[in-house]
């Protein structure tokens, strides 16, 4: 069911939307890279808001 919590962690939602924001960088959209470190690779949510 929709929303429903798997035991590998997430929704199913959460999980595809992860995996689509990780694999386009900052650069490939034209944005500038913020300030420090990245702890996962793709756009950060504020960068995708940006976006939208």
């Amino acid at each position: 069911m929709a929303g429903e919590k798997n035991t590998d962690g997430g929704t199913e939602l959460g999980r595809f939307l992860r995996a689509r924001r990780e694999e386009i960088t900052p650069d490939r959209v034209g944005l500038t890279v913020g300030p420090g470190l990245r702890r996962t690779p793709g756009l950060r949510r504020e960068e995708l808001a940006t976006l939208a």
